[in-house]
């Protein structure tokens, strides 16, 4: 006799007579309404397959609390989480007191099946740190899990190098010990609320100011680039999609011309890095292109601490 397949049929009869019961059990409980019984049933296996089946809903807005382990100290905490791509993701975490003080800090990460892990890169904004109340440089390593109607993230954070204060990076962890968080995802909150503004990335250590976003149809565009107010030896560096395609360019009344391509796989993100802020500060652009004979004009401003950000978008077509 083979000792699998007996074992096999022995559990698949408990499994049919744990499955008769059940039934039997609901029978009762709807008078003998078998089909009503077969719709309660199905309706039960339905929304099962579908919690099992769906994403993990990392995007939008998390709202919840953060401890420390060796304090009995609560804080508010805000996450905002947009995705990259398929595994990585990027966004801001908000940090506030009870007492009003408060950082937010630009986060990027990854996840993997229900798994997150993400980091503080860059601080945005902060209220109120000092050198007894520094501002912890965190990693955030968590489980997404769905708790009746709710999506909850749970996990614990620790001190990924050092803390800041005023702005100043401090080597000092002392006031850093690990802790644990817990969040719970915003309902009715999407991304496309967002003002573009608030999507915030960074690259080449400085903040993308997201500046204006374009629909498009065409799957190519000719940019061309100029200096926007008088000629003052402003410089540029352009990035399309994280890869460079001009390198410390000088703006003039002669126009600059990129070629680009949009597709419709998502965001394509053309980056203005200033190389200097020219002789009158700061340095700015101007972005003209041409769209089935329509010409569209933007002002770019970009400085050593912030890139200009410009969307590009694939309009989407009806059916």
């Amino acid at each position: 006799m083979n000792f699998l397949a007996g074992s096999l049929s022995d559990r698949n009869r408990c499994d049919n007579a744990a499955v008769l019961i059940v039934l039997f059990t609901f029978t009762e409980l709807f008078n003998g309404d078998i089909m009503r019984v077969l719709l309660f049933v199905l309706s039960l296996f339905a929304g099962l397959n579908s919690m099992m089946g769906q994403d993990y809903p990392f995007e939008g807005m998390w709202k919840g609390l953060l401890s420390q382990n060796d304090r009995k100290i609560m804080y508010d905490v805000v996450l905002k989480i947009y995705y990259e791509t398929d595994s990585t993701l990027f966004g801001t975490s908000k940090i506030v007191s009870r007492e009003g003080k408060f950082a937010e800090f630009y986060v990027e990460g990854r996840h993997r099946g229900n798994e997150i892990v993400f980091t503080d890169v860059n601080l945005m904004k902060e209220s109120g740190g000092s050198l007894s109340w520094p501002w912890c440089i965190k990693k955030y390593v968590a489980e997404v899990s769905p708790e009746g109607d709710k999506w909850v993230m749970k996990g614990e954070w620790l001190n990924d190098g050092g803390s800041i204060v005023n702005g100043a990076h401090r080597e000092d962890i002392s006031f850093c010990n690990p802790g644990k968080f817990s969040l719970t995802k915003v309902k009715g909150y999407t991304v496309s609320q967002d003002k573009e503004g608030e999507r915030v990335r960074y690259f080449q250590g400085r903040l993308v100011e997201i500046q204006q976003t374009f629909e498009v149809s065409s799957d190519s565009l000719s940019l061309y680039l100029i200096d926007n107010n008088q000629v003052d030896n402003d410089t540029i560096t352009v990035f399309y999609d994280k890869e460079l395609l001009v390198k410390q360019h000088h703006l003039s009344h002669d126009s600059l011309e990129i070629k680009i391509g949009v597709d419709g796989s998502g965001d394509h993100l053309l980056i203005i890095y200033a190389n200097n802020i020219g002789e009158v500060p700061p340095n700015t652009a101007a972005l003209i292109f041409y769209e089935n004979g329509v010409k569209q004009e933007i002002a770019i401003r970009s400085d050593p601490s912030r890139n200009a950000g410009i969307i590009f978008r694939k309009k989407r077509t009806a059916p």
